[in-house]
């Protein structure tokens, strides 16, 4: 290898400075053991997708901009509820999902509802604190869609797995888990 060569891929420790405006990544990188800079620049890579992705939904981006940022990673937990809302078409100004709480809880299958889904809520361990409360918001969803669109609850018809992954994205109001149930209820499942 001529000399020439050889010093093309020597870095300096100015070439190890990744993003100026992250000053603490950056002393942590000046000051690591050499074989840590690969580790360090690695994981700060890996992460630039999650900023620019926040970024593009701060802007109002559509689906194709999530997939071709998102590239099939794992969400972190603060974007993920935004991310499926934009997957599942749900807007404010799409009044589709509209939620009214008036009488959700006077349906003829009730007892079957509720019974269905404090199972759901045991199978994942959901804590005694939050026990009640997520009791009652699937109840009363289940039962406003049924008013809404004339649907019967019955037992075993796959609903309630629709709430597994709802459970999850950490919705701050029962509308909300309406908007995102409705939506997969309509879409995806054959009546």
């Amino acid at each position: 290898m001529s000399e020439e060569t050889e010093k093309s891929f020597v870095l300096e420790e100015d070439d190890l400075n990744i993003n100026p405006t992250h000053h603490e990544l950056n002393n942590n990188v000046a000051a690591a053991p050499a074989g840590d800079n690969d580790d360090i620049t690695t994981k700060i890579q890996d992460n630039q997708w999650i900023d620019e992705l926040r970024v593009a939904l701060e802007r109002g981006c559509d689906l194709g901009s999530i997939r071709n940022i998102g590239k099939s990673r794992p969400l972190p937990d603060d974007l993920r509820l935004h991310v499926w809302k934009i997957c599942l078409d749900i807007n404010e100004a799409n009044d589709e999902y509209e939620y009214s709480d008036s009488n959700t809880s006077d349906s003829p299958q009730q007892n079957i509802i509720r019974d269905d889904v404090s199972r759901l809520l045991h199978s994942l361990q959901i804590s005694e604190d939050l026990f009640t409360t997520k009791v009652n918001d699937i109840e009363a969803v289940i039962t406003y869609y049924c008013k809404k669109y004339n649907e019967t609850y019955e037992k075993g018809n796959g609903w309630i797995e629709i709430f597994k992954p709802l459970l999850t994205l950490q919705y701050k109001d029962r509308s909300e888990l309406y908007a995102l149930f409705a939506s997969i209820r309509n879409r995806y499942i054959p009546r």
